[in-house]
C-alpha cells in the first residue's frame, strides 16, 4: 500500500492510497466466489456453473461485483492507512477519487479534516486580565430583609383605602363610550396602591373608596390609558413582623438574634457576588485565551456547533429563520468551537486530570452537605450524562484555577449600589 499525504491547510488533510492486485487479488475472489454460489443459472443449480454459465455471469455482475468490492475495501485500507499515518480525522472523509478494477490496482483520494495545532500565548509567564468585583451593601441586606417580611406579613381588614393598602376588585374594562366591554372583566384581582400602575390620579381615585364602592379610573396597560370600572371586594392592609430576635430565629433556627441574621444574609449575598466574580474571572481568562491564540478553525466543528445551536433554538420556536440565526451566533460559534481547541490543548500540555476517585470525593461533599437527600443524590449520578457533566466540571475547575494562578488580575472593587446604576 502506498500512502501520500498531503496537508491542504492547518486542519485539511487529502489522503492518497494506492493498493496493488497482489494485496487484493484474495479478498477479491472470495468475494466473487461468494457471489457466484448464491447465483443460480437459468435451468441449472444454485452455485453450480459450467464455464458458459460461469463467463455469462462474470459478463454480467463483474462491474456490480468490483464496484460492491472498492467500496468495502477502501473503508478498509482507509483505516489501515490513517492508522499507519497516526491520524484521526474529526469528520466524514469526502473521497473525491474512487478506481478499481479486476486485476489493477485500488485508488483513492480521501479529504478530510484534524484538529489544528495551536500556538499558545506565552501565558505561564504572567498575562494581564481586569475583572469587576462587587461588594454587598446594606441596601441589598435591607432589600433582603424587605422579602422575609413580606413573605410572614399578614393583611388586616379595613373600610377605607390609604396609599400602600391593597385592593381586591373586579376590574370590568369600559368602552369609549364608557359601557362595560363583554368578556372584559378580571374578578378579585389584588392591586397594591402606590406602586406600578396604581400611582398619581389612578391612586387618588381609590382613596375616596370604601368596601362596596364602585369606582371609574384610567389604568396604564402597556403604555395606554384604559378605563376601567372597580367594584371594591375588599380593602387590606399589610402588616410586616417587626424585625427582633423572635423574627430572626423564625427564620432560622440556627442564629440567636436578628445581628446575627443580619450577618449570616450579608455573607450568603457576598458569597454569591464572588461567585459571580469568579465567573468574570473564567470569562476573562478565555477572551484572553481567545484572543491571543493562533488557529484555524475546522469547517466541519464550526458547522456542527452552528447545527447544534439552530436545534437547539428551533426547537423553542420553530418559526425562526434559521440564516438569522446563523447571522446573529456567527461571533459565539467562533469563539466557543476556538475556546474548546485551545482548552483541550490547555488540558493536554499541563496534564490535568480527573480520576475515578476524584469524582467519587465530590459526590461524597454533595451528600455531606444534603445528608437528607443521599438517595437522590446517588441516583442522579448514576445516570451517564449526569456523571459526565461532573467530570467536565472538575476538569474545568481544575483548568481554571491553573490559568489563574498564572494571571495578574487587575480587580476593580464596586458597590452593587453602582451595580444597579448602571455604572
Amino acid at each position: 500500500m502506498k500512502i501520500k499525504l498531503n496537508e491542504i491547510n492547518s486542519f485539511k488533510r487529502e489522503l492518497h492510497v494506492a493498493v496493488p492486485w497482489d494485496d487484493l487479488k484474495d479478498n477479491y475472489n472470495q468475494t466473487f466466489n461468494k457471489y457466484m454460489s448464491n447465483y443460480t443459472p437459468d435451468g441449472g443449480r444454485k452455485g453450480k456453473l459450467n464455464s458458459f454459465q460461469r463467463e455469462k455471469f462474470e459478463t454480467q455482475y463483474t462491474p456490480s461485483i468490483e464496484s460492491s468490492f472498492k467500496e468495502d475495501a477502501m473503508n478498509e485500507f482507509y483505516k489501515k492507512a490513517l492508522d499507519e499515518q497516526k491520524i484521526q480525522p474529526i469528520n466524514k472523509a469526502e473521497i473525491t477519487k474512487l478506481e478499481f478494477s479486476k486485476e489493477s490496482s485500488l485508488e483513492f483520494i480521501a479529504v478530510f479534516e484534524v484538529i489544528p495545532k495551536c500556538k499558545l500565548p506565552n501565558y505561564k509567564k504572567k498575562y494581564k486580565i481586569n475583572t469587576i468585583k462587587y461588594i454587598a451593601s446594606n441596601d441589598d441586606l435591607n432589600m433582603s430583609l424587605n422579602e422575609l417580611q413580606e413573605k410572614f406579613s399578614t393583611l388586616e381588614d379595613k373600610t377605607k383605602a390609604e396609599s400602600g393598602f391593597f385592593i381586591n376588585g373586579d376590574f370590568q374594562e369600559l368602552d369609549e363610550a364608557g359601557l362595560p366591554i363583554l368578556d372584559k372583566i378580571m374578578k378579585n384581582q389584588y392591586i397594591k396602591l402606590g406602586t406600578a400602575n396604581f400611582s398619581g390620579d389612578c391612586e387618588k381615585d381609590f382613596l375616596i373608596c370604601k368596601v362596596g364602592d364602585s369606582i371609574k379610573t384610567n389604568i396604564d396597560i402597556n403604555g395606554t390609558m384604559t378605563p376601567y370600572q372597580v367594584t371594591i371586594n375588599k380593602i387590606q392592609n399589610q402588616i410586616l413582623p417587626e424585625l427582633d430576635d423572635d423574627f430572626a430565629k423564625k427564620i432560622d433556627t440556627d442564629v440567636k438574634n436578628i445581628d446575627d441574621l443580619k450577618n449570616k444574609i450579608k455573607n450568603n449575598i457576598q458569597k454569591s457576588l464572588d461567585q459571580q466574580h469568579k465567573k468574570l474571572i473564567n470569562n476573562a481568562i478565555i477572551d484572553f485565551f481567545t484572543k491571543k491564540t493562533k488557529i484555524e478553525i475546522p469547517t466541519s466543528m464550526l458547522d456542527n456547533y452552528m447545527e447544534y445551536i439552530i436545534q437547539d433554538l428551533k426547537q423553542k420556536d420553530n418559526n425562526l429563520n434559521e440564516e438569522d440565526i446563523k447571522k446573529e451566533h456567527e461571533d459565539i460559534t467562533q469563539k466557543n468551537v476556538k475556546w474548546y481547541l485551545i482548552k483541550s490543548e490547555l488540558i493536554s500540555q499541563n496534564n490535568i486530570v480527573v480520576s475515578n476517585k476524584d469524582i467519587d470525593d465530590k459526590i461524597n461533599e454533595l451528600i455531606s452537605l444534603e445528608k437528607k437527600q443521599e438517595k437522590e443524590i446517588k441516583e442522579f449520578y448514576k445516570k451517564d450524562e449526569n456523571l459526565n457533566n461532573l467530570y467536565e466540571q472538575l476538569l474545568n475547575d481544575r483548568l481554571f484555577r491553573l490559568l489563574e494562578d498564572f494571571a495578574v488580575n487587575k480587580i476593580a472593587e464596586k458597590s452593587t449600589l453602582e451595580l444597579r446604576k448602571g455604572k
